[in-house]
C-alpha cells in the first residue's frame, strides 16, 4: 500500500493510493475507491466543509501526504486512510454515494460496507468532544454531519486498500503454541517446543505463534497495577500484561534458530489491551521492539485493540485512531516481510473490525466469545470475513459456534469466503513429569492442509505462475 500519485493545480489536488483516489476542490473532498485502473474507481463519499479551505502540501512521500489549511490539517496515507484534524470549530458533512449492505454504528462512529468495499468514519472518542447534528442511513445518499472542536480528529478508512494475496493465504499456515505451565505450582517454566517437535510441525505449518502462557514469568506486575482485577479473575495468567521478557531466554533463542533453519517464522505474544502500563502506547511499543530485536523474531502477535482509557467500569474505551497509529508503528518496525498477526476480538461492537487497521496485518483472528447462528450472520460476513474489505487473511476463533456445527463445516464455510484456519497445539505435563507437544494436527486440519495444497496448485495453473 502506498501513495501512487500527487497532483496540485492551483487550489485543487488529486492524490491516488493503492486502493483509492482523493480529489479536492475548495470545500469538497471526493473519495473514490477501487483496485486497479484509477479511472474506473467508484465515487463512494463526498466530504464537505462550510468554509472552502485552501491546502498547502506540507510533506509528501510514498507513505503519506500531509496538508494544511487555515482551519484544518489533513493527512492522506498509502493504506487509503484520511485523517482530518480541525484547528478551529468546524462543521463537516459526509455525503454517501452507495447503499450499504451493512451499517455498523457505535458512539457515532460508522462502518458502511457493500459488495465492493466501503468506508469507515471514526471520530476520536475521548479527545476534545464533538456533536453529531444529522445522521441519515439506509439509502444510497446516506449522510452524517459532525461539528468538530479543535484537535478533534476524524479518521476515514476507505477500503479495500489492497489486493488479496491468494498465494500467501494458501501458503502461510500458523500453529499457536505455548511454553510449559505447571498448574500445581502455578509456574511458567519457559520451556518451549523441542527441535524435533518443530521439525515435525514443519510438515504442516511455516509460522509458529508462541502465546504468553509458559513463555513469560508471573512477575506480579499486573497485580500491582490498575489491572489487579485481571490477575484475580484469572489467577496465574497476568503474564498477559508484560513486560515481555521470557523466563528462559535461551529457549526462545533456540526455537527461533531452529525455525529459521527450516525456513519457518516465529512470532510471540503481546497485548496493548492488557498491558501493565495501562494506556501507555509508547511503553508498549518499546517493549515489543526490544523482544522482536533481541530475539530476531519475524513479527508479533497483538492480542486485542489498543485502548486509551483505564478500565474502571469494564467498558471497552478503545481509540481507533490511536490503535491505527500504534499498528502502523509496529508494521514499520517489522518491515513489509514481517508477520503482524492481530486478534481483534477484544472489541465486540458493530464497528469492531477496522479495515485500515486490519489491512496493516498479515493475519487477523476474530470471533472469540461472539455467538453466531450461521456464517450468514453480519458479524461473520462483515467482521470475521476480510476478503473484499481489508483483504487481510482472516481467521476465526469460534468458541461460541452454533450447536451441531462441526470443525469440518467451519472449514468449508471459511474457505468459501477466502478465510483460513489455525492450529492450536499446546504442551501437556505427563505423569512422569516430562513435557510433550502433539506433533501432528487433528485429522480435520490435516485434510484442510491437503485442500489448501490443491487450491494453491489450481491457482498457479490458472494464473500460469
Amino acid at each position: 500500500m502506498k501513495i501512487k500519485n500527487v497532483v496540485f493545480d492551483k487550489d485543487a489536488f488529486l492524490i491516488s493510493t493503492t486502493g483509492a483516489r482523493f480529489e479536492y476542490i475548495p470545500g469538497t473532498l471526493k473519495i473514490y475507491h477501487g483496485l486497479g485502473d484509477e479511472l474506473s474507481r467508484r465515487l463512494i463519499c463526498s466530504i464537505k466543509t462550510k468554509r472552502p479551505e485552501v491546502f498547502e502540501n506540507v510533506e509528501s512521500n510514498k507513505d503519506h501526504v500531509l496538508l494544511s489549511s487555515k482551519n484544518i490539517n489533513m493527512g492522506i496515507y498509502g493504506d487509503s486512510t484520511c485523517i482530518l484534524a480541525p484547528k478551529t470549530k468546524t462543521d463537516v458533512s459526509f455525503e454517501g454515494n452507495f447503499k450499504p449492505d451493512y451499517e455498523g454504528r457505535h458512539k457515532d462512529s460508522f462502518v458502511l460496507i457493500d459488495k465492493t468495499g466501503g468506508i469507515g468514519i471514526y471520530p476520536q472518542q475521548h479527545e476534545g468532544g464533538f456533536q453529531t447534528s444529522q445522521v441519515k442511513l439506509h439509502e444510497k445518499n446516506w449522510s452524517v454531519n459532525y461539528q468538530l472542536n479543535p484537535n478533534q480528529r476524524v479518521m476515514i478508512s476507505t477500503f479495500p486498500p489492497r489486493e488479496f494475496d491468494y498465494e500467501k493465504s494458501c501458503r502461510n499456515r500458523i500453529a499457536h503454541t505455548g511454553g510449559v505451565h505447571i498448574k500445581k505450582t502455578n509456574t511458567n517454566t519457559g520451556i518451549l517446543p523441542t527441535d524435533n517437535v518443530i521439525k515435525e510441525w514443519n510438515k504442516y505449518i511455516n509460522i509458529i505463534c508462541i502465546h504468553c502462557t509458559g513463555l513469560y514469568p508471573h512477575s506480579g506486575v499486573m497485580g500491582k497495577s490498575s489491572y489487579s482485577w485481571f490477575s484475580k479473575r484469572i489467577p496465574g495468567m497476568w503474564s498477559f500484561g508484560g513486560p515481555y521478557k521470557p523466563v528462559k531466554p535461551s529457549e526462545l533463542h533456540r526455537v527461533v534458530k531452529t525455525a529459521h533453519s527450516l525456513g519457518m517464522k516465529v512470532v510471540v505474544y503481546s497485548s496493548p489491551f492488557y498491558y501493565y502500563k495501562s494506556n501507555d502506547a509508547d511503553a508498549f511499543f518499546d517493549d515489543v521492539k526490544q523482544i522482536v530485536t533481541k530475539y530476531n523474531l519475524d513479527g508479533i502477535y497483538v492480542d486485542s485493540p489498543y485502548r486509551d482509557k483505564k478500565y474502571p467500569t469494564g467498558a471497552i474505551l478503545d481509540d481507533k485512531i490511536k490503535g491505527w497509529e500504534l499498528m502502523r508503528r509496529i508494521r514499520q518496525l517489522i518491515g513489509p516481510d514481517g508477520i503482524l498477526y492481530y486478534h481483534g476480538s477484544g472489541d465486540r461492537s458493530p464497528i469492531a473490525a477496522v479495515p485500515n487497521i486490519d489491512a496493516l496485518c498479515d493475519f487477523t483472528l476474530y470471533g472469540e466469545s461472539v455467538p453466531f447462528n450461521s456464517f450468514h450472520d453480519d458479524y461473520i460476513q462483515y467482521q470475521v470475513r476480510k476478503f473484499g474489505i481489508s483483504n487481510t487473511i482472516g481467521m476465526i476463533k469460534p468458541n461460541k459456534k452454533p450447536p451441531g456445527m462441526n470443525n469440518e463445516e467451519i472449514i468449508r464455510q471459511m474457505l468459501a469466503m477466502n478465510g483460513r484456519m489455525r492450529w492450536g497445539t499446546y504442551p501437556k505435563v505427563n505423569d512422569d513429569g516430562s513435557y510433550s507437544w502433539p506433533t501432528t494436527p487433528p485429522v480435520y486440519l490435516q485434510l484442510y492442509y491437503i485442500k489448501l495444497n490443491s487450491m494453491l496448485l489450481q491457482y498457479k495453473t490458472k494464473t500460469n505462475r
